[in-house]
């Protein structure tokens, strides 16, 4: 993907990057979450069910998570050109951005693609969080759908960064290497501390 981030060059800005990055964003939480409401509607439970309690908090934390995928998108690549800044031949904040925005393309396909198929697949294997004997018959199902997650993770995770170097190596103006090497760091970095402040809002969303 190189020569087509080279032929973006001269035309990104980072504010077209950001745009990029907040509606991939946007568009993979507002198609986990549709699905997530509409498997759940379909759920055949009594009032006092545990699932409609859940349910009413999931658009809250799924706007959260939104918000909290956006401040990584810009803290990481705030920390990559903190990184990169020294090495590299023409470091650019803004170009640094504005790649990072087109290079989310494959970890956007393959979020929302786990968005969609979890709740889906749980569905059609009946599996039922009200009815234990249904969730264990369920469980080998279920066993399925998690090494199904991780192939896909694992395939989008090598995916983005391959492209991200390449993105990262052209706005900066240094080696693929050079560029893996800061972005990984950065992602990391990330990582733990989106993840800490996403689990500090769920407790803060579901009252805990």
């Amino acid at each position: 993907p190189k020569e087509a981030f080279e032929d973006l060059y001269d035309h990104t800005t980072g504010t077209q990057g950001a745009i990029l990055a907040i509606v991939f964003i946007v568009i993979s939480g507002l198609v986990g979450l549709a699905v997530n409401y509409a498997v759940l509607g379909t759920l055949d439970l009594p009032e006092d069910a545990v699932v409609p309690w859940v349910g009413a908090q999931t658009g809250a934390l799924s706007v959260a998570q939104m918000f909290i995928n956006v401040l990584g998108f810009f803290l990481t690549a705030w920390l990559f050109h903190a990184f990169v800044k020294g090495k590299a031949a023409h470091p650019d904040l803004s170009k640094t951005i504005g790649m990072m925005g087109y290079a989310k393309f494959p970890a956007f396909i393959i979020l929302t693609l786990i968005g969609v198929i979890t709740p889906l697949i749980l569905l059609s294997t009946g599996f039922d969080p009200e009815d234990p004997e249904a969730a264990a018959d369920a469980l080998g199902a279920v066993c399925g759908l998690v090494a199904i997650i991780i192939g896909l993770g694992a395939v989008g995770f090598f995916w983005a960064i391959w492209v991200h170097s390449n993105a990262q190596s052209v706005a900066n103006d240094v080696s693929t290497g050079t560029a893996f090497g800061w972005l990984f760091l950065a992602w990391i970095l990330v990582a733990l501390i989106t993840g800490a402040l996403g689990f500090f809002v769920s407790l803060a969303v579901l009252g805990i």
